[in-house]
């Protein structure tokens, strides 16, 4: 943990000491996905995830832990369940605030009540002719992104959002 803190307080241009780091998915074997924050109390939430790989490296930045998490998963269409993928990757997301996975069903029917257009639960896909996974999630203040994970011609995932139904 202690590399862990060191390189992030790196990436988010802090002090090591005001970085917090905390195990968030131990899922994935050989992965351990932790996640540092700086910040919060007296100015913006500043956060970076970051793999602590079996033969200790130390990865930070959601693009780097995300293609940690597929090498380590040996990623192919069909080979991880969606809603698995969806869940641990979420953890990786760089958003202002914590991100929570839409997985369940009645979440879903709820916020299709609510006119979001599309909304699903995490599902393979194809975008650009690429492999993909599709997923929402939600924030303290946007009930509902859709995350669009496409898996490049080099096996690496590169995440975007699409649509989105802001709160208010």
């Amino acid at each position: 943990m202690d590399e862990a803190r060191r390189e992030a307080a790196k990436v988010l241009g802090v002090k090591e000491s005001a970085v917090q780091v905390a195990t968030l998915d131990e899922s994935v074997a050989g992965v351990t996905v932790v996640g540092a924050t700086a910040g919060g109390d007296r100015g913006p939430r500043k956060f970076a995830p970051a793999a602590v790989l079996a033969d200790g490296k130390v990865v930070v930045g959601g693009d780097a832990v995300r293609k940690a998490l597929f090498g380590a998963w040996a990623w192919a269409p069909g080979k991880v369940p969606a809603d698995q993928v969806a869940a641990v990757i979420t953890k990786t997301l760089e958003t202002d605030e914590p991100a929570k996975l839409v997985s369940d069903p009645d979440r879903v029917a709820y916020l299709k009540r609510l006119g979001v257009d599309g909304v699903s639960l995490p599902h393979e896909d194809t975008l650009d002719g690429r492999p993909a996974v599709v997923w929402w999630i939600q924030t303290g203040s946007n009930p509902a992104t859709e995350v669009l994970l496409k898996v490049g011609a080099d096996g690496v995932p590169t995440v975007s959002y699409g649509r989105t139904h802001g709160g208010g």
